[in-house]
């Protein structure tokens, strides 16, 4: 759901050989690839050489950027996300978000290097983090791209009880609340830079009663509960289509398809899907 007041092929980014500083100084050696569906919480990515990892996340890009589809990635990591996303957008056979949008999907709680944020402060440097590839690292403060941001909570129902805590920020302040529910009230404060709120069985299969036990639940009431949390703090979801393909950038990648399909009428646009380039 989007917000008022203030759809698309996914790919996991994650990069290899990363290594993590433990408590003590000891490291921790973590695997990781691509892939475009992720499993073992975030951890195993499969063992494809990185050059073949590269020429299929080339050849995605240019395949949905020949189809006039948006660009789209879900961060499962943090650190390894951010760079993947990076490198993607500035490497020139690459250029992902290159018609000059691009949504990213935060997915607290998927795994141990993306966790849910324990405050709102937390939740909000993230976000700021993936809003700061607006801009090419050469010229940092100047936007060259519109970067939407979606959120999700991935709360799995064992670890549900470890994350309903007190809301810390905006009228519900105190308010002892689920995983899902904070999320809700988090991307509805108004300085919180999201677009889209992420609601749905796939992610949090259940609800949790008053102490904080689990609860079979649907789609349906998962909606209806994260619709009150930002009925709560005073935020509307944006249901005009014209605004909602302004704010998404979903106008310009479709403007910009139209323009090659004049200049080509036959429909190649002079994206191959394979292909050998120079660069320039």
């Amino acid at each position: 759901m989007g917000f008022g007041n203030n759809g698309l092929a996914k790919a996991n980014l994650h990069g290899a050989n990363d290594q993590k500083v433990l408590a003590g100084g000891d490291r921790e050696s973590v695997g990781a690839g691509f892939t475009d569906s992720g499993t073992s919480k975030g951890a195993d990515y499969g063992i494809t050489s990185p050059m073949v990892q590269f020429q299929v996340y080339r050849n995605s890009i240019k395949a949905r950027r020949r189809l006039g589809l948006l660009h789209e990635v879900e961060w499962v990591q943090l650190a390894r996300s951010y760079a993947m996303t990076r490198f993607a957008i500035e490497h020139p056979l690459m250029r992902l978000g290159g018609g000059g949008q691009l949504n990213i999907i935060l997915l607290f709680g998927f795994s141990p290097r993306l966790p849910f944020p324990e405050s709102y402060n937390e939740f909000r440097d993230i976000v700021k983090r993936a809003k700061s590839l607006e801009s090419d690292i050469v010229e940092p403060g100047v936007i060259k791209r519109k970067v939407t941001i979606t959120v999700g909570a991935a709360v799995m129902p064992q670890h549900a009880k470890q994350n309903y805590k007190p809301m810390d920020v905006g009228p519900r302040k105190g308010v002892v609340m689920c995983a899902m529910r904070r999320l809700a009230a988090y991307a509805a404060q108004p300085d919180s830079e999201v677009d889209i709120l992420r609601v749905g069985m796939e992610d949090t299969p259940y609800t949790l009663d008053k102490h904080g036990g689990v609860r079979i639940t649907n789609n349906n009431q998962l909606f209806r509960i994260a619709l009150k949390e930002m009925e709560e703090n005073g935020i509307e979801v944006e249901t005009d289509s014209a605004q909602i393909s302004q704010r998404m950038g979903i106008a310009q990648v479709r403007d910009a398809l139209f323009g090659a399909q004049r200049q080509s009428p036959l429909g190649e646009f002079g994206f191959p899907l394979i292909e050998s380039e120079a660069i320039a």
